[in-house]
């Protein structure tokens, strides 16, 4: 078992060398590494030590580390024995100033080609079994004595290693319940995993002291039956739920009306928008309940719903205090389709119904474009001196008209990024005129919004990512 571990922020390295032993200090540096760049680089620089060493012990009391990261492989299973024995008589005593605690379960040998020998597999199958059997009662019982502040639950690929993470999933459960039970605990996050039970998350959302929770590419299974206590005070502010490349019923689960009464006062929401006509309802159920949201980001991709699925049924304008909008449109193949499908669901977003009321409480807008173009030359020279770069200055436009309704608009950023800076270095004199008219008609139009009563600014770059914002003069 190996730990790295992160000092602590906001101080001086020769503030804490000087409060540190020499002796201690020569342990903590590791044997290949210089002593002179170690206390240079000392801000990025993460130590590796053992979990039973003396440093570790007397450098915690110091309060010079602020995370640990806990690394389990089959390569050092004795070690990891070892350590926790060691911990256990200490009851839990070096752990005692951690504030943040990385649990990573390191299934790196299984992406060798021996990993589909049978022998293999009954090896690591023989490895998993004693980690669930006797490592994970250990941290279950020394980490309820921590008094921690985030708890990350993760892994690099459920797909692939799946079947040693269902094998884990008996003794990773009870260990993370009690953690999400405990007070101290203000940041819980489930990120890339398959086949949560429900009940997991439902002991981090119904915690009376967690302010954020993320739940981000995740798969749920046992949410038909959810149900939530009724007795508790609901203390969650920052809510994420983005969608996953597994079929999960994410959506569906979080807009249970149980459920909803823990978002009560959720002033902070980062969701996907959904992709299939099923998850509209769900979608908007869990936006339209956050009356106190004040900040609300939305993922669209291509897959997304066209403007026609979603304009019938979300409302912007009913959030009463909605004051930040920011979208985010993603597209990893070709940017005519990230416009097309990404904005038009966009544009459905800032220009509902004539009928509906404007939003006078929005403040601050942001729109976010990233796309990665091919990179044949002549392709990408049709597209950008074709039909590409009209209809995008036209989707801008009635984006920008969309944002005029709200009159009390006074931030707003519009940020494009397309991977093609090796393609416009070998622009000719004639493409370079083209791009400069182009460059003049985006102007042309901000000096149009700036005389309609807002200041405006643009730079333009089509090399970086480019940039439109303007801001209210008086602010």
């Amino acid at each position: 078992m190996d730990i790295k571990i992160r000092r602590q922020e906001g101080s001086k390295p020769e503030d804490c060398l000087q409060t540190v032993p020499q002796e201690i200090i020569n342990l903590i540096i590791d044997i290949g590494v210089d002593e002179t760049k170690y206390i240079s680089e000392l801000n990025s620089f993460l130590l590796t030590c053992s979990l039973i060493s003396r440093p570790f012990h007397a450098g915690a009391r110091l309060h010079l580390f602020r995370d640990v990261r806990v690394t389990f492989d089959s390569r050092v299973q004795k070690r990891a024995k070892k350590a926790l024995n060691i911990l256990r008589r200490n009851n839990g005593l070096m752990l005692s100033h951690v504030r943040r605690f990385f649990l990573v379960i390191d299934f790196a040998e299984l992406r060798r080609k021996r990993a589909k020998t049978p022998i293999w597999r009954r090896r690591v199958a023989g490895w998993v079994n004693h980690l669930r059997r006797d490592n994970f009662a250990d941290l279950l019982r020394l980490l309820t004595q921590v008094q921690l502040k985030d708890v990350v639950v993760k892994t690099k690929d459920p797909q692939r290693f799946g079947y040693w993470y269902d094998a884990m999933a008996p003794s990773v459960v009870p260990l993370v319940s009690a953690l999400c039970s405990q007070r101290t605990v203000r940041f819980i996050c489930f990120r890339t995993i398959r086949n949560v039970p429900f009940s997991l998350i439902r002991a981090g959302v119904s915690s009376t002291s967690i302010d954020e929770l993320t739940v981000r590419n995740v798969s749920v299974v046992g949410a038909e039956d959810a149900t939530m206590d009724e007795n508790f005070s609901p203390t969650l502010k920052t809510l994420e739920l983005t969608h996953s490349r597994f079929p999960s019923s994410l959506f569906s689960a979080f807009s249970a009306c149980t459920i909803l009464s823990c978002f009560a006062r959720v002033t902070s929401l980062t969701i996907s928008s959904p992709n299939s006509v099923d998850q509209v309802a769900p979608f908007w159920k869990i936006v339209q309940s956050l009356q106190l949201l004040e900040s609300l980001s939305v993922n669209v991709s291509p897959g997304s719903l066209p403007r026609t699925e979603l304009s019938s049924t979300i409302r912007l304008d009913q959030l009463p205090l909605l004051r930040t909008l920011k979208f985010t449109v993603t597209s990893k193949g070709f940017p005519g389709c990230c416009f097309n499908d990404g904005l038009g669901g966009v544009l459905v977003f800032l220009r509902p119904p004539t009928s509906s009321p404007p939003m006078p409480q929005l403040r601050s807008f942001e729109l976010c474009v990233h796309s990665k173009i091919p990179d044949d030359d002549g392709l990408i020279l049709a597209f950008l001196l074709g039909d590409f770069l009209p209809n995008q200055w036209r989707v801008l436009d009635a984006t920008l008209m969309g944002i005029g309704r709200h009159p009390g608009l006074q931030r707003v950023k519009i940020w494009l990024h397309f991977s093609m800076a090796r393609i416009m270095a070998t622009l000719g004199d004639h493409e370079q005129r083209e791009m400069a008219e182009r460059k003049a008609m985006v102007t042309r139009d901000m000096h149009l919004l700036a005389a309609a009563g807002r200041a405006g600014s643009i730079e333009f770059d089509i090399e970086t990512p480019w940039t439109y914002e303007f801001r209210d003069p008086f602010i």
